[in-house]
């Protein structure tokens, strides 16, 4: 019964949920746009996400990311089962191109992006990754491979993005359910492959337990601190996009500015590892913390 009166809260249990999910499915497959296409068909108008310099509605970031996909595959050739990293920190340009490579088919893989030339070099050469989308400061990727988020002549997903929105394929045919490949245990040098289907059906299970013991239904604002790289924070952003609540993104941690997020926007549950939650709590600024956090490596969820 609980379960049911979460369900129906985010409006995911109504007839209007129930019909867009089906729907999904033909019009984007089942992948992460999926859950992006209910989202912007149940709160068009809604904030989606936030970072550092502008912000976006759930509409709008699906028709953008639509389009994305569309620039990436006619002018990259990007297309199901190719391996395609991603060295980005947290921003909207990261979340567009995620959503985009997710549609097409493609194989995503998330590195650190602390990553190393040393690093990447040794990945590259495991994995053969036909490109890397990547910010401007990862400066290890080779030429041939390279798609920057953003730079001031050159193309990148942020020009791609800025230009006119011509209406996109609905039906791309894509029948291999992409991977999102989380690169994890970097500081050692030799990193492992924790690897996730974006299958709709793989964050249901998840998700449906974290909303009924967490009672996440109830809020609206979540932080996500933790990088989005980090499989935490992937989870989390999936997260947000089916309770159609609003993420705010920061490029880096500061806790200074952590800090004066959650007051001047109210944030109401936090993704936080235990070392960014000490390092707020060493502030003597308590009230800064929300009161849902949600920890890894810890208790699931603590009530400060």
């Amino acid at each position: 019964m609980r379960g049911i009166k979460a369900l129906y809260h985010i409006k995911l249990l109504t007839f209007k949920g129930v019909w867009y999910l089906m729907k999904s499915i033909n019009a984007v497959g089942m992948n992460l746009m999926a859950l992006l296409y209910v989202a912007q068909k149940l709160y068009p108008n809604r904030i989606a996400f936030q970072d550092d310099t502008a912000h976006i509605t759930y509409r709008d970031l699906y028709l953008q990311s639509q389009h994305l996909a569309d620039q990436l595959s006619r002018l990259y050739g990007i297309r199901q089962h190719q391996k395609i990293a991603v060295i980005a920190y947290n921003h909207l340009f990261l979340v567009h191109s995620l959503f985009a490579l997710s549609v097409l088919g493609a194989d995503i893989y998330l590195l650190n992006a602390e990553i190393s030339a040393v690093q990447f070099q040794r990945l590259n050469e495991q994995h053969q990754f036909k490109w890397v989308i990547h910010d401007p400061e990862i400066n290890c990727v080779p030429l041939e491979k390279s798609i920057l988020m953003e730079h001031p002549s050159l193309v990148s997903i942020k020009s791609l993005l800025q230009e006119k929105i011509c209406p996109f394929h609905q039906n791309r045919k894509v029948k291999h359910f992409s991977k999102i490949i989380v690169l994890t245990s970097g500081s050692t040098g030799n990193f492992k492959s924790a690897e996730r289907s974006s299958k709709v059906g793989n964050f249901l299970i998840p998700f449906y337990q974290l909303l009924t013991q967490l009672n996440l239904y109830r809020y609206q604002t979540i932080y996500i601190a933790t990088p989005i790289y980090h499989g935490f924070g992937m989870a989390t952003l999936c997260m947000a996009v089916i309770l159609g609540a609003t993420g705010y993104l920061k490029k880096k941690f500061n806790v200074h500015e952590a800090c004066d997020l959650l007051e001047s926007h109210q944030v109401q549950v936090v993704t936080l590892v235990p070392l960014m939650l000490s390092r707020m709590l060493r502030m003597i600024i308590i009230s800064c913390v929300p009161y849902n956090v949600l920890l890894l490596g810890e208790q699931l969820f603590q009530r400060l």
